[in-house]
């Protein structure tokens, strides 16, 4: 799979999803008692996450969704 087709893949993922590959980051922002934390933050941070991830990485991921 391509980066560009990974890429294009996560673009599309919805809310549940990303919460369910960066369960982490999603409980840190919902839960927050921060203002400004809220589901863009979060947002913000699994894509700034996914930039830095290498391809590997990346695929794993892809692949623990399509197993779950």
């Amino acid at each position: 799979m391509s980066i560009k087709a990974l890429n294009s893949w996560f673009n599309n993922l919805d809310s549940e999803e990303l919460a369910f590959l960066f369960p982490f980051e999603y409980e840190e922002a919902m839960m927050s008692c921060d203002p400004d934390e809220d589901i863009n933050s979060f947002y913000k941070e699994v894509k700034q996450t996914w930039k830095v991830m290498t391809k590997e990485e990346k695929i794993k991921l892809y692949n623990e969704l399509k197993e779950a």
